[in-house]
């Protein structure tokens, strides 16, 4: 069996991941406890665009310390990669600047059934990532 290694990926590599792929997880305090919820996203312009519709991930998240999360993995072959961003949370629904004007117009293909006219924008602090590999 060959050694594993865990390389980190650059921020580069982060931000094309993040462009590649649509659906990720959002982690917000809310009521006092952490909680994780999956959603569908687009990555433009260096932030995080998310479709929503009200609730718990719109109201935890505005004005507030979120993280953001995405990964890929193949267990048959025990590698994987994830990427993580740390940022703050804003609910730009019917906000009229022109950043979140342009992420509004952005194609976010929800998966969840209903009305999803609610938008959140994160704006990274930090972006980082990791890939486990199987060293060969």
């Amino acid at each position: 069996m060959s050694e594993r290694a865990i390389e980190v990926l650059s921020e580069a590599q982060c931000s094309d991941l993040l462009a590649a792929h649509h659906f990720g997880r959002i982690g917000v305090v809310s009521g006092g406890a952490p909680v994780i919820l999956p959603v569908n996203y687009v990555f433009h312009d260096g932030r995080i665009a998310i479709r929503t519709e009200r609730g718990t991930k719109l109201s935890a998240a505005a004005l507030s310390q979120v993280a953001f999360e995405i990964d890929g993995v193949d267990e048959g072959e025990r590698t994987g990669w994830s990427v993580l961003v740390r940022g703050t949370g804003y609910d730009v629904t019917d906000s009229v600047d022109e950043v979140s004007a342009t992420l509004r117009e952005a194609a976010v293909d929800t998966w969840a059934p209903g009305e999803r006219d609610n938008w959140i924008r994160v704006e990274p602090t930090s972006i980082t990532g990791r890939r486990i590999s199987n060293g060969s």
